[in-house]
């Protein structure tokens, strides 16, 4: 919440009920189709209330040609402070994929709500081939997602993402100094040795 609006950013797309590439043989709308092709138009986009329950769309985060890459996926703010600065992390995908964060600010009114200076967009880390699967070596990788976290015990920020384990399946062994800390109660369930 910044100055009693709360904000959220989604991964936000568009229907198009009337684009003719969505209507059947019978001209009708295919929901479907549509919903399957909304990932190449989804854009990071934000909302905006006063009461939690009215949400009222703000629109994209970044504009047009400020990120790296046709399509913005998978993104998480974190709120730096109570002026409204945030850094946005999302994923930047086609051609590749990368995490990738972008800064900027809150800016609010007794009507509503802007999002601005969200312009610069810095790639923190792809895809390698060596530690993380790229497209080419899996046509139906996983790179993306990013959820940052500030941990209250040291007051850093980390992260954890979904990416797939590069090179031969069993290659990468994931031991207990590669895990650190787990909840008491966490069961083991171990044996993973598939590929998506």
């Amino acid at each position: 919440s910044v100055n009693g609006w709360s904000v959220i950013i989604t991964l936000t797309a568009d229907r198009h009920p009337d684009d003719p590439q969505y209507l059947g043989p019978d001209g009708r709308y295919d929901i479907k189709r549509d919903w399957e092709d909304r990932h190449g138009r989804a854009r990071m986009c934000y909302w905006y209330s006063r009461t939690g329950k009215d949400w009222i769309f703000g629109g994209r985060v970044m504009a047009e040609g400020v990120s790296p890459t046709t399509r913005e996926w998978a993104g998480t703010p974190i709120l730096l402070n109570d002026k409204g600065d945030i850094d946005l992390y999302y994923t930047c995908v086609t051609p590749g994929a990368a995490i990738a964060k972008v800064r900027g600010r809150i800016v609010t009114s007794d009507q509503g709500v802007e999002l601005k200076d969200f312009t610069q967009v810095k790639k923190l880390f792809e895809a390698d081939g060596t530690y993380y699967q790229t497209e080419a070596q899996n046509s139906t990788w996983n790179f993306r997602d990013p959820s940052p976290f500030i941990d209250p015990n040291d007051g850093k920020l980390y992260m954890v993402f979904e990416g797939n384990v590069a090179g031969e399946r069993g290659s990468h062994t994931v031991g207990v100094a590669e895990l650190g800390p787990v909840p008491p109660g966490h069961e083991d369930v171990g044996g993973a040795r598939f590929q998506v």
